[in-house]
């Protein structure tokens, strides 16, 4: 058996949660390092962090790989989540 990296992690944890991720590599690891953010900003558990995350519009957007998004750093995309929710 090969050891699971945290991107893979998080991978199948949300696809255990019910969650359905069409992207692999860079936006997984930058998904994992936004909803680490919104646990520590909000002291709440992973899953909900990942629910509120994945029913966003700045989740929806980083989907859209053409925009780019998906490159900036964690805390840029975390700072387009909190504008979007007026927090």
């Amino acid at each position: 058996m090969s050891a699971q990296t945290d991107c893979e992690m998080l991978s199948i944890e949300v696809m255990e949660a019910g969650i359905v991720s069409y992207r692999k590599g860079t936006a997984i690891c930058e998904i994992r390092a936004v909803v680490k953010l919104l646990q520590e900003r909000f002291h709440i558990a992973f899953e909900e962090a990942v629910v509120l995350f994945y029913k966003s519009e700045t989740y929806k957007t980083l989907q859209e790989t053409e925009n780019g998004l998906w490159a900036e750093s964690a805390e840029y995309i975390a700072d387009r989540y909190y504008e979007e929710q007026g927090k």
